[in-house]
C-alpha cells in the first residue's frame, strides 16, 4: 500500500514540475500590479510548497530521508548562505528579503523558492525516462513563446488591450524570451541532427523557429 501512495506522490511532483515549465516562461495575468515576474514567482512558490510537502510524504513512506547529491549542492547551498547574510548589511531588511516590489526576483524568499525546487526536482527526476518529458515540454512552452512573440512583432496580438505591443513577449522581456530560446537550442539541434527522419524535420523546424524569433528580439 505504502509503495503506491509513494508511486502516485512521485507522479504528481512529476506533473507539479510540467506545471512549473509551462507557466515559467508562458504565464501573465494582470491581476497584480506587476504582469509577468510577481505571477510566475507566486506560482513557482506555491507549486514548490505543494511539492515539498508530497516529497517529505513520500519520504516518510519509504522510511528515511533519500536526497540526490549534485555536483551543484554546496555552491547552492553557499549561495544561499550568502543571500542570507547580506539581508543583515542590507539598508532595507525587507527589500532583501521580500524584493523591491513588485520585483521579488534577487530577493532572499526569492533564492530560498528557487533552490527549494531545485532540490525537489533533482530528487524526484531520476533518468532519462523521467527527464525527457520535462525536456518536451520546455521545447513545447518554447514554440509557444516563439508565436506568440514572432505574432506580436508582425502587429497580431492577443486579445488583451494591454498586450498589444510590437516587443511583447509572455516572459516579459525580450531578454528573458532569447535566452529562454537560446537555452533550448542545443535539445533541439540534437534532434535535428541525431534523431529520427521524422524528429529530425521537427527538430530543424523548431531549431529555424527559435532562430528566428531570438534574431528578431
Amino acid at each position: 500500500m505504502n509503495e503506491r501512495i509513494s508511486n502516485l506522490l512521485s507522479q504528481i511532483v512529476k506533473f507539479g514540475v510540467l506545471i512549473l515549465v509551462v507557466t515559467t516562461p508562458l504565464l501573465f495575468w494582470n491581476l497584480t500590479s506587476e504582469y509577468f515576474e510577481t505571477p510566475k514567482f507566486l506560482v513557482l512558490a506555491a507549486l514548490t510548497l505543494i511539492l515539498l510537502f508530497l516529497w517529505s510524504l513520500k519520504l516518510l513512506l519509504y522510511g528515511g530521508v533519500k536526497i540526490v547529491r549534485t555536483p551543484i549542492d554546496i555552491s547552492l547551498l553557499l549561495l544561499l548562505v550568502i543571500a542570507a547574510v547580506s539581508t543583515f548589511t542590507a539598508s532595507s531588511h525587507s527589500v532583501a528579503i521580500l524584493g523591491n516590489f513588485p520585483r521579488i526576483h534577487g530577493s532572499l524568499i526569492a533564492w530560498v523558492a528557487y533552490i527549494l525546487f531545485y532540490f525537489t526536482l533533482v530528487s524526484n527526476m531520476k533518468g532519462a525516462k523521467d527527464v525527457k518529458p520535462v525536456l518536451l515540454t520546455m521545447v513545447g512552452a518554447g514554440v509557444a513563446l516563439s508565436l506568440i512573440s514572432l505574432l506580436s512583432y508582425i502587429g497580431v496580438f492577443l486579445p488583451l488591450s494591454w498586450a498589444k505591443a510590437l516587443n511583447f513577449t509572455p516572459t516579459g522581456s525580450t531578454f528573458s524570451s532569447t535566452a529562454y530560446l537560446a537555452l533550448l537550442l542545443p535539445f533541439t539541434l540534437k534532434s535535428a541532427i541525431a534523431g529520427s527522419n521524422r524528429i529530425k524535420t521537427a527538430g530543424w523546424a523548431i531549431t529555424t523557429l527559435f532562430a528566428i524569433t531570438i534574431t528578431l528580439l
